[in-house]
């Protein structure tokens, strides 16, 4: 029986590590997935998008999620107190634990930040998901997350 569970876990060992991330070669066109993740959703304000090609936004995306990123875009209300936001991010590779970490305390600062004006709004960021696919990260905060 011993050796079984030992072969059963050798071999469960080299599957895990033979196997190819199935998102490894993904090629997202960020642009359009934003752009369709609004139209799902039915936001309190009209959403703003702002992008890291423009130098104007560069210093705040670098405190989001570190500078070892090839492009990201992030999606916030024009107007008014909502925490509506979507954030893609395409990174230079795989190994998003140091970007899913920055990403995470800032999404904690503004929870704090949402405590002192709109504590319902505050209330919403328990619900953030941070999804991976291949070098891409998404990170929502939206109305409606099952249509996202």
């Amino acid at each position: 029986m011993k050796r079984f569970l030992a072969f059963l876990l050798c071999t469960m060992l080299l599957l895990c590590s033979c196997s190819k991330d199935p998102y490894e070669d993904l090629i997202i066109d960020m642009d359009t997935l934003m752009y369709d993740i609004i139209a799902t959703q039915e936001f309190r304000d009209p959403m703003m998008v702002i992008s890291s090609d423009n130098e104007e936004y560069k210093e705040l995306f670098d405190d989001i999620i570190g500078t070892d990123y090839i492009r990201a875009l992030m999606a916030f209300p024009e107007v008014g107190i909502s925490a509506d936001m979507i954030i893609i991010v395409e990174a230079t590779d795989t190994t998003h634990s140091g970007r899913l970490d920055l990403m995470t305390q800032y999404m904690l600062d503004r929870q704090e930040a949402y405590k002192g004006y709109a504590p319902e709004e505050a209330e919403r960021f328990d619900d953030v998901r941070f999804s991976t696919y291949g070098k891409y990260i998404i990170t929502l905060l939206v109305p409606d997350i099952k249509t996202a």
